[in-house]
């Protein structure tokens, strides 16, 4: 396996009704997202040591947690069912959407990696266990799977994909404020 270059876009939400705090300190929501250009870039190598190599780099590296991110987070998983037998990775993302600013940079990145290896390991997963896999990593991490516009229904549990492309221009101002999605 060569090296490989990936982008992982970030989403923003174009409006957020909070409906309640769920027990794990999380909320349901209902949310019209789209995606921009800002995105994180993932490097990604086989590693012939016998275990994985996770780095950041970019000007918001600080702050991840080093043992606990997503991108680790979605490696254990695809291990722990058993579809990543004995393939090690050497990855490095280079941070340009800020963590904790509420763009979905970490979902992005986990969402990016299940597609990159089911497709370039060859990993059989039906759509469905992918949404599922995908929702024991984060809340945004299924939303991240497609990049496409985004109605998420926190009624209904429901995520509906829009081909509609909307118009207009954005201008994402971060001041320095990490915020907790909990």
């Amino acid at each position: 396996m060569k090296k490989y270059k990936l982008k992982s876009y970030c989403k923003i939400n174009l409006s957020l009704r909070v409906l309640k705090r769920l027990d794990n300190g999380y909320h349901k929501i209902t949310s019209l997202m789209t995606f921009c250009d800002l995105y994180d870039v993932i490097s990604i190598a086989k590693n012939n040591k016998m275990k994985d190599e996770v780095s950041f780099s970019g000007k918001f590296k600080e702050g991840i947690k080093k043992n606990s991110n997503t991108i680790i987070k979605t490696l254990n998983s695809l291990r722990s069912k058993k579809l990543l037998k004995k393939k090690y990775f050497k990855i490095n993302i280079q941070k340009n959407i800020p963590h904790g600013s509420g763009l979905g940079g970490g979902s992005s990145n986990s969402a990016i990696l299940l597609n990159f290896l089911k497709l370039f390991m060859n990993l059989k997963i039906k759509k469905k266990e992918m949404y599922k896999i995908a929702n024991q990593i984060g809340s945004d991490v299924p939303v991240a799977l497609q990049r496409k516009n985004t109605f998420l229904d926190g009624k209904k549990n429901k995520i509906s994909r829009i081909n509609t492309k909307f118009g207009f221009n954005v201008i994402i101002v971060y001041p320095n404020i990490s915020c907790s999605t909990k």
